[in-house]
């Protein structure tokens, strides 16, 4: 599903939104990222499967989401070092995270170490890159 600037805007800009899933999206280009500086309030839970997630990035969403609790991001092109964008709430709210088929490097897992509510973490498939082991 090709989703674009004016749709990706209006999805997070509803306010009451708890949960949102992007499987097999593809997002076309934000030509202005000022368009861009809202979020859903109280969203607790975010998942992208099999999408591309350099748009998602480059806006970064995942530093506004102060109550997000489950984080689920699966086969998804150009992730390294996506977890370093998400918000410091989450060191004290996050309880599940799912890293499916991702790339990690070092800065992922040292984000990951900080938070104190984590209770289900899954690694299936993950490679781990630039971490300078013997």
């Amino acid at each position: 599903m090709n989703i674009g600037e004016k749709c990706l805007i209006e999805i997070f800009n509803l306010e009451s939104l708890e949960a949102l899933i992007f499987e097999s999206c593809v997002f076309e280009s934000i030509t202005d990222l000022h368009l861009f500086n809202s979020k859903p309030k109280y969203l607790k839970f975010l998942a992208f499967y099999s999408t591309n997630i350099v748009i998602i990035d480059k806006l970064d969403i995942l530093s506004k989401l102060d109550f997000l609790e489950k984080f689920e991001l699966s086969y998804c092109e150009n992730n390294l070092g996506f977890l370093t964008k998400l918000s410091s709430m989450c060191n004290i709210r996050l309880n599940i995270m799912s890293l499916l088929h991702c790339n990690l490097i070092l800065n992922d897992l040292n984000i990951i170490k900080n938070f104190e509510v984590l209770e289900d973490l899954n690694l299936t498939g993950c490679k781990f890159s630039n971490f300078g082991f013997f």
